[in-house]
């Protein structure tokens, strides 16, 4: 991560769902950090909203955190099949930017697993 550009992914529904938040891996040098966060739905970015993840806080089993825009005071969304969603990350500092985000990293194609089922498609953002 940087704290220029943001680092992002798109999610792209199979079916209707409504959008509660995405997640995102902690610092894998267990450091706290403080990002900025946007999303993307219908081609309309939300407002820019500045977290602290502290690694205290972190999923302790799968090391992220959850963020979820009823924090922020927004209502989830309702995005249709084929909408894209575009969450969107970059941190403040420089202290922070250990973490691991974006589509780069997507190297196990789920879709792929023989009988398992998928909700989204992934692509760069």
């Amino acid at each position: 991560m940087n704290t220029q550009y943001w680092d992002a992914v798109v999610f792209i529904p199979k079916r209707p769902v409504f959008f509660f938040g995405f997640g995102v891996m902690a610092n894998y040098n267990s450091k706290n950090m403080k990002l900025k966060i946007q999303w993307n739905i219908h081609d309309q970015d939300s407002e820019i909203y500045e977290i602290e993840c502290l690694d205290c806080d972190k999923d302790s089993v799968n090391k992220w955190f959850e963020i979820k825009i009823s924090e922020f005071g927004v209502k989830p969304i309702r995005v249709n099949a084929t909408d894209r969603i575009h969450c969107k990350v970059r941190v403040c500092d420089d202290d922070s930017r250990r973490t691991l985000y974006g589509y780069s990293g997507y190297k196990d194609n789920y879709k792929k697993i023989e009988g398992q089922e998928y909700d989204f498609d992934t692509d760069y953002s």
